[in-house]
């Protein structure tokens, strides 16, 4: 349907294009005209620059993600390496307390081999 600020646009095409274009008009049931207009309207909303753009920063986005992502294995790698310092300094420090512990407590204290009934009697007064 045309309007009267409507105007009229020509177009040459090659015959293939025009058959295509004519296929679909059958198969959508619309017309010619409006099958163009339709054509028409979604390339310019599709190459509409504030979209371009917005897809730019998008990917420049995407992109600044990707390199901070792939400094993560670096980063693991490091931390792996400070935890296994970590494990062994502290298995070292518990084999290290194991061997001192029970020994120690064996020479300093006196009651340490008390017999049960000695054990009680420590702590009640003289």
């Amino acid at each position: 349907m045309s309007t009267p600020n409507d105007i009229t646009l020509t177009v040459t095409v090659s015959q293939e294009l025009m058959q295509e274009i004519e296929q679909k008009s059958q198969e959508n049931g619309h017309s010619i005209t409006q099958l163009v207009q339709e054509a028409i309207r979604e390339y310019f909303t599709l190459n509409n620059a504030t979209d371009i753009e917005l897809l730019r920063r998008q990917i420049i986005e995407l992109q600044r993600q990707l390199l901070s992502w792939e400094k993560i294995p670096k980063d693991l790698t490091a931390v792996e390496t400070r935890v296994g310092i970590l494990e062994r300094r502290l298995g070292s420090l518990s084999v290290t307390n194991q061997r001192i512990s029970l020994p120690s407590i064996a020479e300093d204290d006196e009651d340490f081999y008390d017999e049960p009934d000695e054990i009680l009697t420590d702590f009640l007064s003289d």
